[in-house]
């Protein structure tokens, strides 16, 4: 594997979400299965719920796009199913963290070798 790829799922009680990203110096966000809840207005009751209810989707959206910015990293985030927007933003993030974890762990199977499925340059 791509020593700088991670992915990883995450269940949060009715949602599940997946994150893929490859540090690969080419910035990209994918962002699926959240657009519809991403501006919408919360009802009174979500935003009476707590205080991570009143936090916007949109505001997500804008984190990660400037991490993959940054990063120069393509970063797909994609919401599968779900509904209540503090269950969402945890899994988002939650899967965000473990995809990076695992995207920064060493691969024993690379040790001493160049990674890349291209191979090196000879004269």
């Amino acid at each position: 594997r791509n020593p700088f790829t991670g992915e990883a799922f995450v269940p949060m009680d009715e949602c599940l979400a997946r994150c893929v990203i490859d540090f690969s110096g080419r910035p990209y966000l994918v962002w699926r299965g959240l657009d519809g809840r991403a501006y919408r207005r919360l009802t009174r009751a979500e935003r009476e719920q707590d205080m991570s209810s009143s936090f916007r989707f949109g505001l997500a959206r804008e984190f990660f796009q400037g991490f993959a910015n940054e990063a120069r990293c393509n970063l797909h985030l994609e919401l599968l199913y779900g509904e209540e927007p503090h269950h969402v933003v945890e899994a988002l993030f939650k899967a965000f963290a473990k995809a990076v974890d695992f995207a920064c762990q060493k691969d024993p199977r690379t040790a001493g070798r160049i990674p890349s499925t291209k191979g090196t340059l000879t004269s």
